[in-house]
């Protein structure tokens, strides 16, 4: 699958490291992540989430303990491809430095009705004068690049066709 989006992030950010938005999306050293299998399943195209094995609930973002019976029985399962926007915005003036290459861009609340879940990400295809709640969108993957050779991977919706 094509990202929606290349994001290109500047190699020398003045920001402490904190206020970095994205997730550095490693399994080795300190900034290690157990949900790296996530982040994996979105680099190979894949959207996925977690299941607890014990009560069958599905949670979003993936956990490492489920949150209903503290089971750490989890496994990996994907997300519906296309959802119902619940709830949109438009976020043009004030957005972070390293996603001004993407503004205006409209941010919706889509929910899954098989899973349930309801997840927040950046729509691609429409302007956001022209999104309209009950709309159906897909999930797609944007690629975010820097600082340096780091590559990441986000989730986001798109609307169906569009390229």
């Amino acid at each position: 699958m094509e990202p929606l989006k290349v994001i290109k992030v500047p190699d020398t950010i003045k920001y402490p490291k904190l206020m970095d938005l994205f997730e550095k999306q490693t399994n080795k050293g300190v900034e290690a992540s157990r949900i790296y299998p996530y982040y994996e399943n979105l680099a190979n195209g894949r959207w996925t989430t977690t299941k607890c094995g014990d009560c069958g609930k599905i949670t979003f973002p993936p956990r490492v303990i489920c949150p209903f019976c503290y089971s750490e029985n989890l496994s990996y399962v994907d997300i519906e491809k296309q959802g119902t926007i619940f709830a949109f915005a438009d976020a043009g003036a004030g957005v972070p430095g390293v996603l001004k290459s993407v503004a205006p861009y409209a941010v919706a609340l889509v929910k899954f009705e098989k899973s349930g879940l309801q997840i927040a990400g950046r729509v691609y295809g429409k302007k956001s004068e022209e999104i309209k709640i009950g709309d159906t969108v897909e999930w797609g993957i944007e690629r975010i690049e820097g600082p340096g050779p780091l590559v990441r991977y986000f989730p986001s919706y798109v609307y169906p066709g569009f390229k």
